[in-house]
């Protein structure tokens, strides 16, 4: 009797090392595995110029056969500009509008950035009519951790 109580203890005690063990080995690979990395998204508008980071090679090949490919500029690897007219007002810019409507077509989220970032923008041009779809931000809480939230259209 006291030998199957001092073995079921015994028994219970390996089971619940392994699975501290098991436990273990989960936090430590979680924080070894390396993040997945952020999908394209629209960084920056800024002056006459709108900044991707994170291009893939479907993007630029998209852009190679739009009607703004004679406007694409290749930074260094991983980073696309497209450059637009900068013509009056940027919130009134119709080349501008053309743009981020075709980025928005293509599902590239639009960066949540610290004052008047790509989404901030987007949902400007959205209060005035100039974009009427849905479109996606992008934003951090942390090195690697990124996140994508839809934006809808107010209900009419």
């Amino acid at each position: 009797m006291v030998i199957e109580y001092v073995f079921d203890h015994v028994v219970g005690i390996i089971a619940l090392t392994g699975v501290l063990a098991v436990i273990a080995l989960l936090l430590k690979n979680r924080e070894i595995r390396p993040k997945e990395p952020s999908p394209a998204y629209v960084a920056r508008i800024f002056r006459s110029r709108v900044e991707i980071e994170r291009d893939s090679e479907q993007l630029k090949s998209f852009l190679e056969s739009s009607p703004f490919s004679d406007n694409m500029i290749m930074d260094p690897p991983g980073y696309l500009v497209v450059r637009f007219r900068d013509e009056g007002p940027q919130l009134e810019n119709k080349d501008l509008h053309e743009l981020l409507n075709w980025l928005n077509s293509q599902g590239l989220p639009f960066s949540i950035g610290k004052g008047w970032g790509p989404s901030e923008v987007m949902a400007e041009l959205r209060s005035r009519g100039y974009i009427n779809t849905p479109y996606k931000t992008i934003y951090w809480t942390g090195p690697g951790d990124w996140h994508i939230s839809d934006v809808y259209p107010d209900p009419a």
